[in-house]
């Protein structure tokens, strides 16, 4: 499984992990406005890239666990190499090597955000709260929405 890490877009959709607590999206006593939680907006989107990617923290947990050992395990097999050691060649005039000190920084980046993401997961589902991975579609007009909800604290990103 490929994890992200905060809001990650491309050409066509945006891919997260959505923490939230189901209580906070309840009728307002004053206006009696009930804002739509994470999984309404996505059924009401139209566009058909926009999903719940996953929503079993337990089975993502387990997976960000086996990527973070695949990490630990190409690390390993790396620092043993010497770091200026060419991985992949030039790829144009101006363009130096890709060597295993650049794979060493790019494998040292996953597992810290792999980490933090567990550690993030794990205190959610611990404090009962809601955890979903979702890709919005480019076209379906909610990743607004969802960051709107985010600054009003109702949902974090992780």
């Amino acid at each position: 499984m490929k994890m992200r890490h905060g809001f990650v877009s491309n050409s066509s959709s945006s891919s997260f992990i959505m923490v939230y607590d189901p209580q906070s999206f309840i009728k307002c006593t004053k206006c009696g406005h009930t804002p739509l939680n994470p999984l309404e907006m996505v059924d009401l989107s139209h566009d058909e890239e926009t999903s719940i990617n996953w929503s079993d923290p337990i089975e993502t947990l387990e997976d960000l666990q086996n990527e973070l050992l695949v990490c630990i395990r190409k690390h390993n097999e790396l620092d043993s190499r010497d770091g200026d050691e060419p991985l992949r060649p030039y790829h144009g005039p101006f363009i130096r090597p890709w060597t295993v000190d650049d794979e060493l920084q790019c494998v040292q980046s996953s597992m810290k955000r792999y980490k933090q993401q567990i550690k993030e997961i794990q205190a959610a589902v611990d404090d009962g709260l809601t955890v979903i991975g979702l890709e919005i579609g480019y076209y379906s007009g909610i990743e607004e929405q969802v960051k709107e909800l985010a600054e009003q604290g109702l949902i974090r990103i992780i």
